[in-house]
Protein backbone atom coordinates (compact mmCIF):
# COMPACT_ATOMS: atom_id res chain seq x y z
CA UNK A 1 0.00 0.00 0.00
CA UNK A 2 0.90 3.67 -0.16
CA UNK A 3 3.40 5.19 2.26
CA UNK A 4 1.72 6.44 5.39
CA UNK A 5 3.42 7.91 8.42
CA UNK A 6 4.79 11.06 6.89
CA UNK A 7 4.85 12.54 3.40
CA UNK A 8 7.52 13.97 1.16
CA UNK A 9 6.58 17.55 2.04
CA UNK A 10 6.76 16.85 5.76
CA UNK A 11 5.64 19.81 7.85
CA UNK A 12 6.36 22.45 5.19
CA UNK A 13 2.69 22.76 4.26
CA UNK A 14 1.64 23.25 7.88
CA UNK A 15 4.29 25.92 8.45
CA UNK A 16 3.02 27.76 5.39
CA UNK A 17 -0.55 27.53 6.71
CA UNK A 18 0.47 28.89 10.09
CA UNK A 19 2.20 31.89 8.57
CA UNK A 20 -1.04 32.71 6.74
CA UNK A 21 -3.16 32.22 9.86
CA UNK A 22 -1.02 33.99 12.40
CA UNK A 23 -2.99 37.22 12.19
CA UNK A 24 -6.36 35.64 12.93
CA UNK A 25 -5.96 31.85 13.19
CA UNK A 26 -4.88 29.57 16.01
CA UNK A 27 -1.20 29.77 15.13
CA UNK A 28 -0.66 26.12 16.12
CA UNK A 29 -0.97 22.80 14.37
CA UNK A 30 0.18 19.20 14.11
CA UNK A 31 1.95 17.46 11.28
CA UNK A 32 3.48 14.05 10.72
CA UNK A 33 6.85 13.02 9.34
CA UNK A 34 8.68 9.69 9.48
CA UNK A 35 10.33 9.13 12.85
CA UNK A 36 14.13 8.96 13.04
CA UNK A 37 15.55 5.59 12.03
CA UNK A 38 15.99 3.30 15.02
CA UNK A 39 13.56 5.16 17.27
CA UNK A 40 11.80 1.81 17.91
CA UNK A 41 11.85 -1.70 16.45
CA UNK A 42 8.85 -3.68 15.26
CA UNK A 43 9.28 -5.95 18.27
CA UNK A 44 9.14 -2.92 20.59
CA UNK A 45 6.03 -1.54 18.92
CA UNK A 46 4.16 -4.85 18.74
CA UNK A 47 5.00 -5.67 22.37
CA UNK A 48 3.64 -2.27 23.41
CA UNK A 49 0.41 -2.80 21.49
CA UNK A 50 -0.08 -6.46 22.42
CA UNK A 51 0.37 -5.69 26.09
CA UNK A 52 -2.40 -3.10 26.20
CA UNK A 53 -6.12 -3.59 26.73
CA UNK A 54 -7.86 -4.28 23.43
CA UNK A 55 -10.75 -2.03 22.44
CA UNK A 56 -13.10 -2.24 20.63
CA UNK A 57 -13.81 -5.94 21.01
CA UNK A 58 -13.42 -6.52 17.27
CA UNK A 59 -9.69 -5.77 17.48
CA UNK A 60 -7.69 -9.00 17.22
CA UNK A 61 -4.53 -9.72 19.21
CA UNK A 62 -1.61 -9.19 16.83
CA UNK A 63 0.11 -12.36 15.59
CA UNK A 64 3.71 -12.82 16.67
CA UNK A 65 5.12 -12.51 13.16
CA UNK A 66 4.17 -8.82 13.13
CA UNK A 67 7.04 -8.22 15.55
CA UNK A 68 9.62 -9.71 13.19
CA UNK A 69 9.11 -7.49 10.14
CA UNK A 70 11.02 -4.29 9.28
CA UNK A 71 9.55 -0.97 10.41
CA UNK A 72 8.33 0.99 7.41
CA UNK A 73 8.92 -1.96 5.08
CA UNK A 74 5.34 -2.35 3.90
CA UNK A 75 2.99 -5.33 4.20
CA UNK A 76 4.22 -8.83 5.05
CA UNK A 77 2.53 -12.22 5.31
CA UNK A 78 3.55 -15.36 7.18
CA UNK A 79 4.94 -17.67 4.51
CA UNK A 80 2.56 -20.59 5.10
CA UNK A 81 -0.59 -18.49 5.42
CA UNK A 82 -2.15 -15.97 3.05
CA UNK A 83 -5.16 -15.18 5.21
CA UNK A 84 -3.36 -12.42 7.15
CA UNK A 85 -0.94 -9.56 6.46
CA UNK A 86 0.75 -7.06 8.74
CA UNK A 87 2.78 -3.85 8.55
CA UNK A 88 4.56 -1.79 11.20
CA UNK A 89 5.22 1.95 10.89
CA UNK A 90 6.70 4.64 13.07
CA UNK A 91 5.93 8.34 12.76
CA UNK A 92 6.75 11.56 14.57
CA UNK A 93 3.82 13.90 15.18
CA UNK A 94 5.10 17.45 15.62
CA UNK A 95 3.33 20.32 17.36
CA UNK A 96 4.30 23.56 15.65
CA UNK A 97 3.39 26.96 17.10
CA UNK A 98 3.86 30.45 15.71
CA UNK A 99 5.69 32.55 18.34
CA UNK A 100 6.50 36.17 17.54
CA UNK A 101 6.12 35.49 13.84
CA UNK A 102 8.35 32.38 13.89
CA UNK A 103 7.25 28.75 13.52
CA UNK A 104 8.63 26.84 16.49
CA UNK A 105 8.38 23.10 17.24
CA UNK A 106 7.09 22.96 20.81
CA UNK A 107 6.64 19.18 21.16
CA UNK A 108 6.46 15.85 19.42
CA UNK A 109 5.13 12.33 19.90
CA UNK A 110 6.67 9.24 18.30
CA UNK A 111 3.79 6.92 17.46
CA UNK A 112 4.10 3.25 16.64
CA UNK A 113 1.43 1.84 14.41
CA UNK A 114 0.55 -1.70 13.42
CA UNK A 115 -1.90 -2.32 10.61
CA UNK A 116 -3.31 -5.84 10.44
CA UNK A 117 -5.69 -7.24 7.83
CA UNK A 118 -7.13 -10.75 7.85
CA UNK A 119 -9.62 -12.98 6.06
CA UNK A 120 -11.39 -16.23 6.90
CA UNK A 121 -11.16 -19.01 4.36
CA UNK A 122 -14.89 -19.76 4.05
CA UNK A 123 -16.40 -16.30 4.44
CA UNK A 124 -16.85 -13.32 2.12
CA UNK A 125 -16.08 -10.97 5.03
CA UNK A 126 -12.64 -9.63 5.86
CA UNK A 127 -11.20 -7.11 8.30
CA UNK A 128 -8.67 -4.27 8.45
CA UNK A 129 -7.58 -2.94 11.82
CA UNK A 130 -5.08 -0.38 13.07
CA UNK A 131 -3.54 0.17 16.51
CA UNK A 132 -1.52 3.26 17.40
CA UNK A 133 0.41 3.98 20.60
CA UNK A 134 2.96 6.52 21.76
CA UNK A 135 6.49 5.19 22.22
CA UNK A 136 8.06 8.57 23.16
CA UNK A 137 6.87 12.13 23.78
CA UNK A 138 8.37 15.51 24.54
CA UNK A 139 7.14 19.05 25.04
CA UNK A 140 3.60 20.42 24.74
CA UNK A 141 1.57 17.55 23.28
CA UNK A 142 -1.30 17.51 25.78
CA UNK A 143 -4.68 16.46 24.46
CA UNK A 144 -3.47 14.89 21.22
CA UNK A 145 -5.88 12.37 19.64
CA UNK A 146 -6.07 10.25 16.49
CA UNK A 147 -9.03 8.85 14.56
CA UNK A 148 -10.24 8.12 11.07
CA UNK A 149 -12.32 5.95 8.75
CA UNK A 150 -12.19 2.91 6.47
CA UNK A 151 -13.14 2.57 2.83
CA UNK A 152 -13.12 -0.20 0.23
CA UNK A 153 -12.22 -0.09 -3.46
CA UNK A 154 -13.31 -2.75 -5.94
CA UNK A 155 -15.78 -5.58 -5.45
CA UNK A 156 -16.54 -4.88 -1.81
CA UNK A 157 -18.40 -2.67 0.64
CA UNK A 158 -17.64 -1.55 4.20
CA UNK A 159 -20.32 -2.97 6.49
CA UNK A 160 -18.87 -1.80 9.80
CA UNK A 161 -16.32 0.82 10.80
CA UNK A 162 -15.12 2.21 14.12
CA UNK A 163 -12.16 4.57 14.53
CA UNK A 164 -13.25 7.55 16.68
CA UNK A 165 -10.82 10.21 17.87
CA UNK A 166 -8.92 8.68 20.81
CA UNK A 167 -6.08 9.81 23.08
CA UNK A 168 -2.59 9.16 21.78
CA UNK A 169 -0.63 9.52 25.01
CA UNK A 170 -2.66 7.14 27.20
CA UNK A 171 -3.59 3.61 26.21
CA UNK A 172 -3.84 2.42 22.63
CA UNK A 173 -5.90 4.06 19.88
CA UNK A 174 -7.63 1.39 17.80
CA UNK A 175 -9.82 1.27 14.72
CA UNK A 176 -11.40 -1.54 12.74
CA UNK A 177 -13.23 -1.87 9.43
CA UNK A 178 -15.32 -4.87 8.39
CA UNK A 179 -15.70 -5.48 4.68
CA UNK A 180 -17.98 -7.74 2.65
CA UNK A 181 -17.16 -8.90 -0.87
CA UNK A 182 -19.74 -8.27 -3.58
CA UNK A 183 -18.58 -11.40 -5.43
CA UNK A 184 -21.13 -12.75 -7.88
CA UNK A 185 -19.39 -15.81 -9.32
CA UNK A 186 -15.84 -16.83 -10.13
CA UNK A 187 -13.36 -14.48 -8.47
CA UNK A 188 -13.42 -10.81 -7.44
CA UNK A 189 -10.91 -8.47 -5.82
CA UNK A 190 -11.23 -5.62 -3.32
CA UNK A 191 -8.83 -3.39 -1.39
CA UNK A 192 -9.39 -1.54 1.89
CA UNK A 193 -7.99 1.83 2.89
CA UNK A 194 -7.68 3.45 6.31
CA UNK A 195 -7.47 7.27 6.39
CA UNK A 196 -6.84 9.09 9.68
CA UNK A 197 -5.39 12.25 11.20
CA UNK A 198 -4.02 13.59 14.46
CA UNK A 199 -5.73 16.43 16.34
CA UNK A 200 -4.77 18.71 19.20
CA UNK A 201 -7.15 21.16 20.93
CA UNK A 202 -7.16 24.60 19.26
CA UNK A 203 -4.68 23.49 16.63
CA UNK A 204 -4.72 22.81 12.90
CA UNK A 205 -5.21 19.10 12.22
CA UNK A 206 -2.36 17.00 10.86
CA UNK A 207 -2.03 16.02 7.24
CA UNK A 208 -4.39 13.09 6.50
CA UNK A 209 -2.57 9.77 6.32
CA UNK A 210 -3.68 6.71 4.38
CA UNK A 211 -2.88 3.01 4.72
CA UNK A 212 -3.87 0.88 1.73
CA UNK A 213 -4.09 -2.83 2.50
CA UNK A 214 -3.04 -5.50 -0.02
CA UNK A 215 -5.75 -6.70 -2.44
CA UNK A 216 -8.05 -9.47 -1.26
CA UNK A 217 -9.31 -12.08 -3.74
CA UNK A 218 -12.63 -13.76 -3.04
CA UNK A 219 -13.87 -16.80 -4.95
CA UNK A 220 -16.50 -19.51 -5.06
CA UNK A 221 -14.52 -21.95 -7.21
CA UNK A 222 -12.40 -23.77 -4.62
CA UNK A 223 -13.40 -27.46 -4.77
CA UNK A 224 -15.10 -28.71 -1.62
CA UNK A 225 -15.33 -25.29 0.03
CA UNK A 226 -17.83 -22.49 0.44
CA UNK A 227 -17.01 -19.06 -0.98
CA UNK A 228 -14.20 -17.26 0.83
CA UNK A 229 -11.29 -14.83 0.59
CA UNK A 230 -7.50 -14.69 0.81
CA UNK A 231 -4.91 -12.08 -0.04
CA UNK A 232 -4.37 -12.09 -3.76
CA UNK A 233 -0.61 -11.69 -4.15
CA UNK A 234 1.24 -13.95 -1.68
CA UNK A 235 2.55 -17.30 -2.92
CA UNK A 236 2.00 -19.58 0.10
CA UNK A 237 4.30 -22.42 1.15
CA UNK A 238 3.30 -25.97 2.05
CA UNK A 239 5.79 -27.29 4.62
CA UNK A 240 6.67 -30.99 4.87
CA UNK A 241 8.73 -31.79 7.97
CA UNK A 242 11.28 -34.58 8.12
CA UNK A 243 10.65 -34.76 11.88
CA UNK A 244 6.94 -35.49 11.34
CA UNK A 245 6.79 -39.26 11.79
CA UNK A 246 3.50 -39.38 9.87
CA UNK A 247 5.07 -38.20 6.60
CA UNK A 248 8.85 -38.48 7.04
CA UNK A 249 9.27 -40.74 4.00
CA UNK A 250 7.29 -38.41 1.74
CA UNK A 251 9.26 -35.44 3.05
CA UNK A 252 12.51 -37.24 2.26
CA UNK A 253 11.32 -38.03 -1.26
CA UNK A 254 10.28 -34.42 -1.93
CA UNK A 255 13.58 -33.12 -0.55
CA UNK A 256 15.65 -35.36 -2.80
CA UNK A 257 13.43 -34.79 -5.85
CA UNK A 258 13.85 -31.03 -5.48
CA UNK A 259 17.58 -31.41 -4.89
CA UNK A 260 17.78 -33.26 -8.22
CA UNK A 261 16.39 -30.19 -9.99
CA UNK A 262 12.62 -30.63 -9.97
CA UNK A 263 10.62 -27.45 -9.16
CA UNK A 264 8.65 -26.55 -6.06
CA UNK A 265 11.21 -25.05 -3.69
CA UNK A 266 11.62 -21.27 -3.65
CA UNK A 267 12.02 -19.54 -6.11
CA UNK A 268 10.54 -22.12 -8.51
CA UNK A 269 6.86 -22.56 -7.61
CA UNK A 270 4.36 -25.19 -8.62
CA UNK A 271 0.89 -24.37 -9.96
CA UNK A 272 -2.22 -26.25 -8.90
CA UNK A 273 -4.55 -28.03 -11.28
CA UNK A 274 -8.09 -28.91 -10.24
CA UNK A 275 -8.70 -30.73 -13.55
CA UNK A 276 -9.48 -34.33 -12.59
CA UNK A 277 -8.42 -35.68 -16.00
CA UNK A 278 -4.97 -34.05 -15.76
CA UNK A 279 -4.56 -35.39 -12.23
CA UNK A 280 -5.48 -38.89 -13.42
CA UNK A 281 -3.04 -38.68 -16.33
CA UNK A 282 -0.26 -37.48 -14.02
CA UNK A 283 -0.72 -40.58 -11.84
CA UNK A 284 -1.20 -42.93 -14.80
CA UNK A 285 2.15 -41.86 -16.23
CA UNK A 286 4.13 -41.56 -12.98
CA UNK A 287 2.66 -44.41 -10.92
CA UNK A 288 0.68 -46.80 -13.16
CA UNK A 289 -1.18 -49.62 -11.43
CA UNK A 290 0.79 -52.80 -11.03
CA UNK A 291 -1.80 -54.79 -13.01
CA UNK A 292 -1.21 -52.37 -15.88
CA UNK A 293 2.54 -52.85 -16.01
CA UNK A 294 3.40 -50.49 -13.18
CA UNK A 295 6.09 -50.79 -10.53
CA UNK A 296 5.68 -53.64 -8.02
CA UNK A 297 4.40 -52.39 -4.64
CA UNK A 298 6.09 -53.90 -1.60
CA UNK A 299 3.58 -54.90 1.08
CA UNK A 300 2.38 -51.84 2.96
CA UNK A 301 3.88 -49.38 0.46
CA UNK A 302 2.42 -47.09 -2.21
CA UNK A 303 3.90 -45.26 -5.16
CA UNK A 304 4.56 -41.59 -4.41
CA UNK A 305 4.97 -39.13 -7.32
CA UNK A 306 6.59 -35.72 -7.42
CA UNK A 307 5.73 -33.11 -8.59
CA UNK A 308 2.30 -33.75 -7.09
CA UNK A 309 -0.47 -35.09 -9.32
CA UNK A 310 -2.49 -31.96 -8.44
CA UNK A 311 -0.05 -29.68 -10.28
CA UNK A 312 0.49 -28.65 -13.87
CA UNK A 313 4.14 -29.64 -13.39
CA UNK A 314 3.15 -33.30 -12.89
CA UNK A 315 4.23 -36.25 -15.05
CA UNK A 316 1.85 -35.55 -17.96
CA UNK A 317 3.38 -32.21 -18.97
CA UNK A 318 6.89 -33.55 -18.46
CA UNK A 319 6.17 -36.69 -20.49
CA UNK A 320 4.79 -34.63 -23.38
CA UNK A 321 7.94 -32.47 -23.20
CA UNK A 322 10.21 -35.53 -23.43
CA UNK A 323 10.93 -35.98 -19.73
CA UNK A 324 11.45 -39.32 -17.99
CA UNK A 325 11.14 -40.81 -14.52
CA UNK A 326 13.82 -40.76 -11.84
CA UNK A 327 14.11 -42.36 -8.41
CA UNK A 328 16.53 -42.83 -5.49
CA UNK A 329 18.32 -45.86 -4.02
CA UNK A 330 15.97 -46.17 -1.02
CA UNK A 331 12.81 -46.11 -3.13
CA UNK A 332 12.59 -49.83 -4.00
CA UNK A 333 12.07 -49.16 -7.72
CA UNK A 334 14.24 -50.84 -10.35
CA UNK A 335 14.75 -49.95 -13.99
CA UNK A 336 14.53 -46.18 -13.36
CA UNK A 337 17.44 -43.73 -13.30
CA UNK A 338 18.82 -42.97 -9.83
CA UNK A 339 21.13 -40.23 -11.13
CA UNK A 340 18.93 -38.09 -13.39
CA UNK A 341 18.92 -34.36 -12.71
CA UNK A 342 17.30 -31.23 -14.10
CA UNK A 343 13.85 -29.67 -14.13
CA UNK A 344 12.43 -31.89 -16.89
CA UNK A 345 10.95 -35.15 -15.66
CA UNK A 346 9.33 -36.54 -12.52
CA UNK A 347 10.29 -38.62 -9.50
CA UNK A 348 8.74 -41.80 -8.11
CA UNK A 349 9.34 -43.62 -4.84
CA UNK A 350 7.73 -46.41 -2.82
CA UNK A 351 6.83 -45.05 0.61
CA UNK A 352 4.79 -46.38 3.53
CA UNK A 353 1.12 -46.19 2.52
CA UNK A 354 0.08 -44.11 5.53
CA UNK A 355 2.81 -41.56 4.78
CA UNK A 356 1.44 -41.22 1.26
CA UNK A 357 -2.18 -40.79 2.35
CA UNK A 358 -1.38 -38.44 5.24
CA UNK A 359 0.84 -36.30 3.04
CA UNK A 360 -1.95 -36.04 0.48
CA UNK A 361 -4.44 -35.06 3.17
CA UNK A 362 -2.12 -32.35 4.52
CA UNK A 363 -1.61 -30.98 1.02
CA UNK A 364 -5.38 -30.92 0.51
CA UNK A 365 -5.83 -29.04 3.79
CA UNK A 366 -3.17 -26.54 2.69
CA UNK A 367 -5.03 -25.95 -0.57
CA UNK A 368 -8.23 -25.37 1.39
CA UNK A 369 -6.77 -23.13 4.10
CA UNK A 370 -5.02 -20.90 1.56
CA UNK A 371 -7.75 -21.14 -1.10
CA UNK A 372 -5.29 -22.39 -3.71
CA UNK A 373 -7.50 -22.49 -6.78
CA UNK A 374 -6.76 -23.65 -10.33
CA UNK A 375 -3.52 -22.11 -11.68
CA UNK A 376 -2.54 -20.62 -8.29
CA UNK A 377 1.17 -20.76 -7.51
CA UNK A 378 2.58 -22.29 -4.32
CA UNK A 379 5.85 -23.60 -2.92
CA UNK A 380 6.62 -26.95 -1.32
CA UNK A 381 9.27 -26.67 1.38
CA UNK A 382 10.98 -29.48 3.27
CA UNK A 383 12.11 -28.49 6.75
CA UNK A 384 13.70 -30.42 9.64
Amino acid sequence: GAAVLGRSGGCAELRSQLRQQVAGGPGEGTCVEPAPTGAATAADIVARLRGAAVSPAAIQVLPAFCGTIPVGGGWFYYYTDRTQECRVDLGRVFVVRTIEGQNVTVGFVDVGQVSYAYTTKNSLTWHHQVQIGAVAASGDVAGMTVGGSFNCLGACTVTGSSFPQQPVLTGIASGEGTVNSTLGSGTATGTTTNTYLFKKPNAVDSNPLTITAPPVRCDNVLPGNAAGCVFANPVPTMVFRLSDSRISQEAQHIRDAQASGLPGAYPNPLSRTTDASIQADNTRIACPRQDQGGYPRPTGYECDEYPFKSTYQGALANYLAGGTARTFPYCQISGVSQTATGSLGWSVCMIIASHNSTGGALLGAFYSDNRVINNDLFYASVEP
